[in-house]
């Protein structure tokens, strides 16, 4: 199987990447120069002549070229401008990249007969009620969920997945694990802040059996794990790595955005592992961050902030967000 990632060096792309590569034809698009991405990330430095560079998802020609070059059956779409990103300031480039393009994107998809899975995020919701099915009516109040509600496809050979993810980073401390990941000290752990996503490893599997077991599924799907809350899920990251960090309790703020996967269980049988199994599985990959990460990017980790509180950033979906409230 020929597949092709939009987005391979985010979050789940990167994570793709690693669980497609070794069985099938994979393909990614970046938009800087791909033997310079092979020279700052090991990562990509066995199979960089699968690497596209130059393609910027706002430009038809680009998009084409990257296709024609890659011949996929299966192209999965994980870019996206997300919360933290100085281009979420700005609705032109939100509105191109997470609500424009994956119309685009399906538009080529339906011409040449590609299967199109698109990823988007429990962010079209507001997180009042949680619990939110497939039906639920998306009402999300900012920027970010609105977008991405926008870009959901989900016409003949389309599939989109609603999901919210935590993982490791090529680059940056912006998600919610490699902001963990970089303090010592104190942070504080929303034991009100309820998610129900997996993470970036577990998603990246549910895809591969996806495009390898239900080549016909289309339409729009929740794909959630176990309910938990911020506090628990850092506390089991905490334990996994060992690391030494104190975790203060806070339920100051109050958000539910978990979402029910009932009706994709149901028609795929596919199995969500458990918390317990995510995180022994993140543990066992963990470390080969060192050499994966940009390494003129690489954070200063442990730095030392002893005595103080940091505040987390918040899921906002794909990766999480540093805004309050949100």
């Amino acid at each position: 199987m020929r597949n092709l990632i939009f987005g391979v060096t985010g979050m789940l792309g990167h994570a793709l990447w690693l669980r497609l590569s070794g069985d099938h034809e994979t393909f990614g698009t970046v938009r800087g120069d791909e033997f310079a991405l092979s020279e700052k990330c090991a990562l990509f430095r066995k199979n960089v002549q699968n690497i596209m560079g130059g393609v910027n998802v706002l430009n038809d020609d680009d998009l084409k070229r990257a296709i024609d070059a890659a011949e996929p059956e299966v192209i999965v779409n994980c870019a996206g401008i997300v919360k933290q990103l100085p281009g979420a300031k700005y609705p032109v480039s939100s509105i191109a990249v997470n609500a424009l393009f994956p119309h685009r994107l399906a538009g080529v998809c339906a011409e040449r007969n590609i299967r199109l899975i698109h990823i988007s995020t429990d962010c079209v919701f507001s997180g009042r009620n949680g619990g939110y099915i497939e039906t639920s009516y998306p009402d999300a109040d900012d920027l970010y969920g609105r977008t991405k509600y926008l870009g959901e496809v989900t016409g003949s050979n389309c599939l989109t997945i609603r999901t919210s993810l935590v993982g490791r980073q090529l680059s940056g401390a912006g998600g919610l694990f490699e902001w963990f990941l970089s303090h010592k000290g104190k942070v504080r752990g929303y034991r009100k802040a309820i998610f129900s996503g997996l993470t970036v490893y577990a998603m990246a599997d549910v895809i591969k059996t996806l495009i390898e077991k239900h080549p016909a599924l289309e339409g729009m799907y929740h794909v959630s794990g176990e309910k938990i809350s911020k506090y628990d899920l850092l506390n089991r990251l905490r334990r996994s790595l060992g690391l030494d960090i104190g975790l203060v309790p806070d339920d100051t703020i109050v958000i539910d955005r978990s979402l029910d996967s009932t009706r994709f269980r149901r028609c795929t049988r596919i199995y969500i592992p458990t918390w317990e199994e995510m995180m022994e599985d993140f543990t066992r990959i963990a470390s080969e961050y060192e050499k994966w990460r940009y390494q003129e990017l690489k954070p200063a980790y442990r730095q030392a902030t002893k005595n103080y509180i940091t505040e987390p950033p918040f899921f906002d979906g794909l990766i999480s967000s540093t805004k309050r409230g949100i």
